[in-house]
């Protein structure tokens, strides 16, 4: 049966404490128009969209965050608009800022290959830098990545 929430996106990110997760939330919120328990799934795993990367070397948190995705993907169908990948800076599992950034490429090829050739859900890419500016709260800057920019990096 599917469900009758209005939901619009699925979030793949770093599951690195709460207070991380907070973060998320609050750039879901404010940078992408969305609100959670309303019409964002978050799908938290330890690191975040590289482990879709690489599904083999991390292979346990790779299936729980394709089920999830999976799973949402089927139930919500109708609603959904986008997937949205985020690593972010200093993160254990990507090693650098340019892996990190080349590994949401990776994710984004490992989920199309579950898309329906005909589906018009976007997937975006974005990448977090650890900073905390005078007027933003959350610690974190989240920037969104072109595929252009990870190629040669």
């Amino acid at each position: 049966m599917k469900q009758h929430q209005q939901v619009s996106a699925i979030m793949v990110c770093c599951s690195s404490g709460p207070h991380f997760l907070e973060r998320h939330l609050l750039f879901a919120e404010h940078q992408l128009g969305l609100s959670f328990n309303q019409s964002v799934i978050l799908i938290p795993v330890f690191g975040g969209a590289s482990v879709l990367a690489h599904t083999e070397t991390f292979e346990h948190d790779s299936k729980f965050a394709l089920k999830g995705l999976l799973f949402s993907l089927n139930e919500y169908e109708d609603t959904l608009k986008k997937i949205v990948l985020v690593n972010h800076e200093g993160c254990e599992r990507a090693k650098s800022e340019a892996q990190g950034k080349k590994d949401l490429i990776k994710a984004q090829k490992t989920i199309e290959k579950h898309l329906p050739d005909d589906s018009d859900i976007t997937i975006e890419l974005w990448y977090a830098h650890l900073e905390i500016p005078e007027n933003l709260e959350s610690g974190l800057v989240f920037h969104k990545i072109e595929t252009l920019e990870c190629v040669g990096n």
